[in-house]
């Protein structure tokens, strides 16, 4: 057994070795901040994806990555300025994105804007786009609306979206962890065993 204490400082050990060889690489900053985002280091997040931002303002999983970052802190206002960056910049609408921009309108009163992205996140999924929802699920995480994120997550299931690989560690699902249910789709997703 090693302690997941253990497990991230052997990460940041190999993240430094790695900035040391490209100290200013979108992977770089990418795995250092992941790494701090899954720790509970959010702050450390923040400064580490807006500095990965201002150094590579094109790469648009990056805004995503502080976003999720100001989420979990709460910082709405942050999570809408961040994402509407980020849409400035390309033509794609990560379902993420949306997701993340939904909830960040929700929290500050846009509620029309929060439901029309929604909606456009629900009707992609209704036609069968993949990795939609696990979005959708995160997204009523988050507005701890537990009915509606298992849904989704039952979808997300059944499609085998990509990112379930984060269930287990995304605190975005905090909310649904003191759910039975929640130990059942980690269980299912093969996180542990039945």
């Amino acid at each position: 057994f090693v302690s997941p204490y253990i497990r991230t400082v052997q990460t940041f050990e190999l993240i430094k070795k790695g900035r040391t060889i490209d100290p200013v690489s979108v992977l770089a900053f990418n795995y250092t901040g992941v790494t701090h985002y899954l720790s509970g280091r959010f702050s450390e997040a923040v400064t580490n994806f807006s500095e990965s931002v201002r150094m590579h303002p094109l790469s648009i999983r990056q805004y995503d990555h502080l976003a999720k970052a100001y989420l979990v802190q709460n910082q709405f206002a942050e999570v809408v300025e961040t994402i509407n960056s980020a849409l400035q910049l390309t033509t794609t609408r990560p379902p993420s994105t949306l997701a993340y921009l939904s909830v960040g309108y929700h929290h500050l009163g846009g509620l029309s804007k929060a439901k029309k992205l929604l909606q456009d996140l629900i009707e992609r999924s209704l036609r069968q786009e993949k990795g939609i929802n696990i979005y959708l699920a995160q997204y009523y995480s988050i507005l701890n609306e537990k009915e509606e994120a298992f849904h989704w997550l039952e979808k997300a299931m059944e499609t085998n979206d990509v990112d379930l690989f984060w269930l287990k560690a995304d605190p975005l699902f905090k909310n649904l962890h003191a759910d039975s249910r929640y130990q059942q789709y980690l269980s299912k997703a093969g996180f542990i065993k039945g």
